[in-house]
């Protein structure tokens, strides 16, 4: 499915079932390619179902790789956190 979020970036996200990850691309207001690839997430380690994969904000690291994607949450669901497999938060 496709998203659109509040800085202009556009979402394209799915559920791969048979690889347990969820898969998303993102563009930028212009149609430039802002980044993407494979995501659990980051307090379960699981793809996010359906319902959960909501994305509202991504955001890049110092590669400029995405490794954070927001999910929208609403009543029914928390807002969660999309994170690359084996990604961890690290505190300094």
């Amino acid at each position: 499915m496709t998203y659109p979020d509040d800085e202009g970036k556009w979402f394209d996200c799915h559920l791969d079932r048979a690889r347990r990850v969820d898969t998303c691309r993102i563009w930028k207001h212009d149609g430039s390619y802002f980044g993407g690839g494979d995501y659990v997430l980051e307090d379960e380690r699981r793809p996010a179902t359906e319902a959960e994969l909501r994305p509202t904000h991504a955001f890049r690291d110092e590669q400029r790789r995405v490794f954070m994607i927001y999910l929208q949450g609403d009543l029914a669901t928390p807002q969660r956190t999309l994170v690359r497999p084996g990604f961890r938060a690290t505190v300094n």
